[in-house]
């Protein structure tokens, strides 16, 4: 079970995408006064989800600069008629403050789309994707940055990511089934008698009524099971599942 649990999450990890690569602006800088300059300028391309990171070699103010542009159009789906479309702008500036030395925001570029909802189709792109960094420091003493446009992961297409749901329900169901057989060892180890006819309940003085079946305060299995006995069984009239009967157990005290 664990083998096959392990190459379940492996494949995941693989289909999901490795990271691609990443690119770094290094530099000097003497400041000429307490204004911001720019730094550094990186243009990436590839759809994905990047992290944008700084150095600076003594304390400053920090300031990375996100520009995207993505380009729509609409279609009737039925005729592929063109029905018009935009351009929008997504621009995010990040501050970091003084006395900084170093910072990270995260930065993701989509994939070209294309999505049908009732009778319109609308397909889009993303383009001109710029990231930048800027920098004010105090004092005339040079700088040296470094400035890295690290791209750590893909982003997963529509037929990646239903994978990953059904691989993700797989993991699930296979837990749920060694929890099961968990349970069942460990009934059969303490003698208990797990079949759903021999499950009995011996009324005690007193009864307390469970939260959930008719069961009362007393003794399970065969052996203890006394004439007046009776099965237990759920509110609809089912015979009790294994996992049902054991957490009664626990509820009466019985271990």
């Amino acid at each position: 079970m664990r083998t096959r649990l392990t190459a379940l999450a492996l494949a995941i990890g693989v289909t999901v995408g490795a990271p691609a690569s990443a690119a770094t602006v290094t530099g000097t800088f003497s400041p000429s006064g307490p204004g911001e300059v720019s730094l550094a300028m990186l243009f990436p391309t590839d759809p994905g989800v990047y992290e944008l990171s700084f150095e600076f070699s003594r304390p400053g103010a920090g300031h990375i600069s996100t520009h995207l542009m993505e380009s729509y159009e609409f279609y009737y789906a039925a005729t592929g008629e063109h029905l018009g479309g935009d351009d929008h702008l997504y621009d995010e500036d990040v501050f970091f403050p003084a006395p900084t030395s170093y910072g990270s925001t995260f930065f993701t570029i989509g994939r070209p789309y294309s999505v049908t909802t009732g009778f319109e189709r609308t397909e889009g792109y993303f383009w001109n994707a710029k990231v930048g960094l800027r920098g004010a420091f105090s004092g005339p003493a040079q700088v040296t940055y470094s400035f890295t446009v690290d791209h750590i992961r893909d982003v997963p297409e529509p037929a990646t990511w239903a994978l990953m749901i059904l691989g993700f329900g797989g993991v699930g169901i296979a837990l749920r089934r060694r929890e099961t057989r968990r349970l069942m060892t460990t009934a059969h180890k303490s003698g208990t008698d797990c079949s759903p006819d021999r499950v009995a309940i011996a009324p005690a003085a007193g009864p307390a009524r469970a939260r959930h079946g008719n069961v009362h305060t007393g003794s399970y299995g065969s052996s203890g099971a006394s004439s007046s006995a009776r099965r237990w069984t759920s509110p609809l009239g089912r015979e009790p599942s294994l996992t049902a009967y054991l957490r009664a157990r626990q509820r009466v005290g019985v271990r």
